[in-house]
């Protein structure tokens, strides 16, 4: 169809010479492509790889020939008809003279107007729409007319990298050689005598406890005895088997004692004086069931750690050292002092030398009263009999109090306890006094040890109820206490007291009294939480308030004066330091999983570039069904974010759930013994600097293998490298509340959801802000969301990199919700998020599982 003075799809403003008239073909016969010999670079370097470039321009004899005139179109301009205006050439774009539709500057040229075009000089590189050339990296190489630079380089970098560490960790094996030569000395002058732990000499130095406990109780918020009316002694210089049934209170007589948790009734005498153990709990060591340790240090780096931690601070190293030289001499553990304890899967030394390093543990903190959890559990009757043996020799030679919670012992081992407690179910005491004694007492009430049957097997027997009674054949279990009470006060015990139906009826009756319903037991459970929730909040106020005060105040500690919070600092760093950096192939493994997700995206991510927009006056003679694709740049930068964005969190949350979740039970023994948490945190922490450092280059070079980044390198490091930091972060918290079972799953979709969700793509930051929109009630989690900055720094940065004029106009980015007033803020925003993301990590590791802390 004809038209007059329009051109299909759009009108053409003012006339055309002598009022011709065209068609869409005439249009088509004048349009040509011609082509633009580059000419040297302002060096005077002539081109080498691209000699010419294509342009689209007007055949001026076509035109003659129709009666069009399109006139000179200069350079730097375009017009698209002959009678249409002429517009300037946007940057980026190449538009010589006599140029009617503007194109990008060719790969491997740059135009710095849009006028001229050069060759790519040697050491830059160009990609398509440069109107800079851009430095070649470092580990690139660039020769004249380069568009994408081939940066194999940075596998030479691992490599050396890899080498590098591998001379560190070399030369750490030479260091460690020459220690432990020092500390085979410091064992063999233990072994000859010279050690804390062969004579008497240490045992007169510590103050000795006879603990005696009186109607001890312990009832719950919602009225239950977990442990009633419970009296007798532990002494010093000597070891007390502590047995009973599930549910007797074995391990609630120790928390009892030690005030770790409340009495309700009860005292407790400290040498006929009546006194709170828990004044003393730096003397106090308590051993669990558990061996509960770094199982990738050695027996040396444990006790040793253990020993500074809690030893006086006012002791001289080589004094702490000779310390723990003499402990793991006496126990034995002198010939394995150098192996780390091992696990499943790597091996380490046995059974019987783990529970010796987990009685060490509290020996090298020279406690006067000693409490071992079950130390027999799980081991043959070989090695129990010689664990049992060392606790019988540790109380004679240290005239230390221990007493230990006991399941199923051989007579042997049974045998090298002095005293014996034992407790009935419910909580109440059935025997308490020397091992020697008890089988004429339970003679005397009709449990007489039979001929060929262990002593141990049958005082269970009897407080499970297992055994007739000779005294009473209507016997039940709850008479044991009774019987125990009466011999205590020397009254005779002629008949059982309750016996038959009446004591049936009775006890009956109780266990209705017990007996709650439905609504009171809920109510009673509510209380408790609320109970428990006052109480925690109460305990850890308290804490950090006696810290605090012992810190300004430096307030000397009479009992032992253990250190600072400084000098607790400089121990769990040291410590972390040798859990982190032990392994060279654990180190370099961690490298491995970052280089790999830098690689992954990056290979993602190679053909996701940003072109700017055609210009207006092209555009507006597209197709409407066009037009909007027209005016829009070709733009895959967020995508890239995203990518970016997944590769961080999985990475950095994956490699942070480690720090504290691969030692959690660790913390809670250090904080039970004394250990305050931020000292402990902090150090952590800091340790993992490096390593967040070290994983932020490498995935930022793994990440420009192949992507075609154009911004400073520094510039995308530094975000990388703070949002490595946000992620680490988020490991540490999420590992204080998920097993390590389920860590990773829960870190994988931590990651999805930040990222993809809440990174301020899908959606778009616009739509989210939108006033009544249906993300108004969670807006804020765009707010604290690291990947939602870190997109938008990196979409600034790299679009202004590019040179188009998009990223001059002033609503640039606001299309997805993105200021560039934000270009410096968002690095503080990821920052300031890593730290809210830390907090709540030490919160975690403070608040949670308190009742493992104690």
């Amino acid at each position: 169809m004809s038209t007059t003075n329009q051109v299909p799809n759009g009108p053409i403003p003012g006339k055309l010479p002598n009022n011709a008239q065209f068609t869409g073909r005439d249009f088509e016969a004048m349009y040509e492509f011609r082509m633009y010999t580059v000419p040297k670079d302002p060096a005077g370097h002539e081109p080498t790889i691209r000699k010419s470039v294509r342009f689209a321009s007007f055949s001026e004899q076509t035109a003659r020939d129709r009666g069009y005139d399109w006139g000179t179109i200069p350079k730097g301009s375009f017009r698209m008809f002959p009678n249409s205006e002429t517009q300037p050439c946007p940057s980026g774009f190449f538009c010589p003279t006599n140029t009617t539709q503007p194109s990008y500057c060719a790969s491997g040229l740059y135009c710095p107007d849009p006028g001229t075009i050069y060759e790519c000089p040697a050491g830059f590189y160009c990609p398509f729409g440069s109107s800079q050339p851009s430095k070649c990296h470092f580990f690139a190489r660039c020769d004249s007319g380069t568009d994408k630079p081939t940066r194999f380089g940075i596998f030479g970098f691992v490599i050396g990298f890899a080498i590098l560490a591998s001379y560190v960790f070399y030369f750490k094996t030479k260091v460690d050689a020459r220690r432990r030569a020092s500390k085979e000395l410091l064992l063999q002058q233990a072994h000859a005598g010279y050690g804390v732990v062969s004579g008497g000499d240490a045992a007169a130095e510590r103050k000795s406890f006879d603990i005696e406990f009186d109607n001890i109780s312990r009832m719950l918020p919602n009225g239950r005895y977990i442990m009633k009316d419970v009296s007798g002694r532990l002494r010093a210089g000597r070891s007390a088997a502590v047995m009973g049934g599930s549910g007797a209170g074995k391990s609630t007589l120790f928390s009892l004692i030690t005030g770790k948790a409340p009495r309700t009734t009860g005292t407790v005498r400290i040498g006929k004086k009546e006194e709170e153990l828990s004044h003393y709990s730096k003397l106090i060591g308590y051993v669990p069931q558990e061996d509960i340790m770094l199982r990738e240090l050695t027996v040396s780096d444990i006790l040793n750690h253990s020993a500074h931690m809690r030893l006086d601070a006012n002791l001289a190293r080589d004094v702490v050292s000779t310390k723990v030289a003499g402990i793991i001499d006496f126990l034995g553990l002198a010939h394995v002092s150098d192996s780390i304890i091992g696990n499943e899967a790597e091996r380490g030394v046995s059974g019987g030398q783990r529970k010796r390093v987990n009685i060490g543990m509290e020996m090298v903190a020279d406690p006067s009263v000693l409490l071992l959890d079950e130390p027999t559990s799980g081991l043959d009757s070989s090695t129990s009999l010689d664990v049992c043996a060392q606790l019988r020799k540790i109380a004679e030679t240290q005239n230390m109090t221990i007493a230990a919670i006991i399941h199923s012992p051989s007579p042997a081992t049974f045998a090298q306890f002095h005293d014996l407690i034992l407790l009935v179910k419910g909580g109440r005491m059935g025997y308490c006094g020397p091992r020697e004694e008890a089988p004429a007492y339970f003679a005397s009430i009709g449990f007489k040890v039979p001929e060929g049957v262990s002593e141990s097997d049958h005082y269970m027997d009897v407080l499970t109820g297992a055994v007739v009674s000779s005294f009473d054949p209507e016997f039940t279990i709850d008479m044991l206490p009774e019987y125990w009470a009466k011999h205590v006060r020397g009254e005779p015990i002629t008949a059982a007291p309750e016996s038959g139906a009446a004591g049936r009826k009775k006890q009956a009756a109780a266990h209705a009294k017990e007996s709650k319903n439905p609504i009171v037991e809920f109510a009673m459970s509510i209380w408790e939480s609320i109970h428990d929730f006052f109480t925690t909040t109460f305990e850890v106020v308290q804490e950090f308030v006696t810290w605090l005060f012992s810190i300004v105040a430096c307030r000397h500690d009479p009992v032992r004066q253990t250190p600072n919070p400084f000098r607790i600092f400089a121990l769990c760093a040291k410590r972390a330091g040798l859990q982190v950096y032990r392994s060279l192939y654990g180190f370099l493994g961690d490298q491995i999983l970052h280089l790999g997700c830098g690689a992954f995206i990056s290979i993602a991510s190679q053909q996701m570039d940003y072109l700017g927009r055609q210009p207006e006056g092209v555009c507006q003679f597209t197709p409407i069904a066009l037009r909007y694709f027209c005016s829009q740049p070709i733009d895959h930068i967020r995508e890239v974010g995203i990518f970016m964005s997944l590769g961080v969190l999985f990475a950095g949350i994956s490699v942070g759930t480690q720090t504290f979740g691969n030692e959690r039970v660790v913390f809670w023994r250090d904080t039970a013994a004394g250990m305050p948490t931020l000292p402990y945190f902090l150090a952590k922490v800091i340790v993992d600097i490096p390593r967040v450092f070290v994983a932020a280059v490498m995935f930022s070079l793994s990440l420009i293998l192949f992507w075609p980044y154009r911004s400073q390198f520094l510039s995308l490091f530094v975000i990388i490298l703070f949002l490595y930091f946000a992620a680490f972060a988020m490991g540490y918290f999420l590992s204080t509340f998920v097993s390590r079972e389920s860590v990773g799953l829960v870190g994988t979709g931590f990651a999805l959801g930040w990222a993809l969700v809440f990174g301020g793509v899908t959606p778009s930051l616009k739509d989210v802000y939108e006033p009544n929109s249906v993300y108004s009630g969670f807006s804020f989690m765009w707010n604290v969301s690291a990947p939602r900055y870190a997109i938008e720094a990196l979409y600034l940065r790299e679009v202004t990199a590019r040179g188009f004029d998009d990223s001059s106009k002033p609503d640039f980015g606001a299309g997805f919700g993105y200021s560039i007033t934000m270009e410096d803020k968002d690095l503080a925003s990821i920052f300031y998020i890593a730290c809210g993301w830390l907090v709540l990590a030490f919160l975690g590791l403070k608040l949670l599982n308190r009742d493992k802390q104690k």
